[in-house]
């Protein structure tokens, strides 16, 4: 695929959400389903044999040649916050999908997972990770009884949006793990002053929407690494 295809299918995704002039999708909204129903049709054409799992990640998976090969997971999130930007998260997924459909019928000796992870931003829920917390097995009870401003919990959600809690631990992974490898389009404006095209993060703060909103002179973007910094 060429990056000009890349970024249209992510304009793609851009047109499914919740509201009609701006691009949010929260936990399990019902433009998520489109979502899924699109990428999976992508997966399949690059060859991957795709699941959704009980915490609503839709996972493409390509075998690796070697007996029991270690797994290496590549992607990012599908939802968004509120009047989000055509990529955050969406990049990754299509550059994930886009690397192994650029194998063809060539696989390397590790399993390749290509998850398009349900949840990151914390907005619905006010806590983030719900789709990796089910991946590394901690989407635990305490979690599920949360409830949005609705007065929908998690569990209920996972329910509404035609899943079944009950088959939250089949999530986790229990294969020996290569890595995770995630591209995100940065943030901040510092690359583009310096004029550079990409920097690696080994680590980064995590989102929590539970505490005071209230801001002054910020401009952060999103829960990661802001002005690229680091």
């Amino acid at each position: 695929m060429t990056g000009a295809q890349i970024i249209e299918r992510c304009r793609i995704l851009a047109g499914m959400s919740e509201t009609p002039d701006s691009i949010t999708r929260t936990y399990l909204c019902p433009a998520m389903h489109d979502v899924h129903r699109t990428l999976r049709a992508w997966m399949e054409e690059a060859g991957m044999t795709v699941i959704l799992d009980a915490a609503g990640n839709l996972r493409g998976s390509a075998c690796g040649t070697a007996k029991d090969a270690p797994l290496l997971l590549i992607g990012s999130h599908v939802d968004t916050v509120p009047d989000a930007g055509a990529y955050d998260g969406v990049l990754g997924v299509m550059l994930a999908i886009a690397l192994v459909r650029a194998l063809g019928k060539r696989r390397p000796r590790v399993a390749i997972e290509v998850v398009a992870f349900s949840e990151e931003e914390g907005v619905r829920f006010g806590l983030p990770f719900i789709g990796s917390r089910a991946l590394v097995g901690s989407l635990n009870d305490d979690l599920l009884v949360r409830r949005d401003a609705r007065g929908v919990s998690v569990a209920q959600a996972i329910r509404d949006f035609g899943l079944d809690p009950a088959r939250l631990p089949a999530a986790a992974i229990r294969r020996r793990l290569l890595g995770y490898l995630e591209f995100h389009i940065e943030q901040g404006p510092v690359l583009d002053f310096l004029g550079r095209t990409d920097r690696a993060f080994h680590a980064g703060p995590g989102g929590d929407r539970r505490g005071d909103p209230r801001t002054s002179g910020c401009r952060q973007r999103g829960t990661g690494r802001g002005p690229g910094d680091a």
